[in-house]
């Protein structure tokens, strides 16, 4: 409801009632729910050769470039900052190159990386007292 609530529990109750609210299709407006609806039944064709480059494994240089063009911004639920992967010892970043390969080759991604930590920033000017004056910032691992 609209009453005033005050035990930390309840208050994020009532930010991840709020959140989950606004992020399900049933929020978004009738445009781009018909948008979507074509978009999506539209079958998928990249026209790419099994030689195609977009199909080769990712390379040492690539997951380098990537990582340094990183921000170090917070970390998701694993705790692990961009500066971490960075700076790993050559053999380690071998060993992560090897694993990002097998997801991209397998399409099997972690469960525990379709998680987040969802932050809740005021914005300036609001109600500080209704989830709606809130942006979810989503921190994923």
């Amino acid at each position: 409801g609209n009453d005033f609530v005050t035990e930390p529990k309840e208050i994020a109750n009532r930010f991840a009632s709020y959140f989950a609210g606004i992020s399900k299709t049933s929020s978004y407006d009738r445009e781009f729910k018909n948008f979507k609806a074509i978009k999506e039944s539209l079958p998928l064709n990249l026209n790419l050769h099994d030689d195609s480059p977009l199909n080769h494994p990712f390379t040492l240089h690539e997951l380098n470039s990537s990582l340094k063009a990183t921000s170090n911004s917070a970390p998701g639920p694993d705790s692990i900052h961009y500066a971490m992967l960075r700076n790993l010892p050559a053999g380690i970043k071998h060993d992560l190159l090897l694993l990002y390969n097998r997801i991209f080759i397998e399409n099997k991604f972690p469960v525990s990386w379709r998680r987040s930590h969802v932050i809740a920033l005021h914005k300036m000017g609001q109600d500080s007292t209704s989830p709606g004056s809130y942006r979810p910032i989503s921190l994923t691992s």
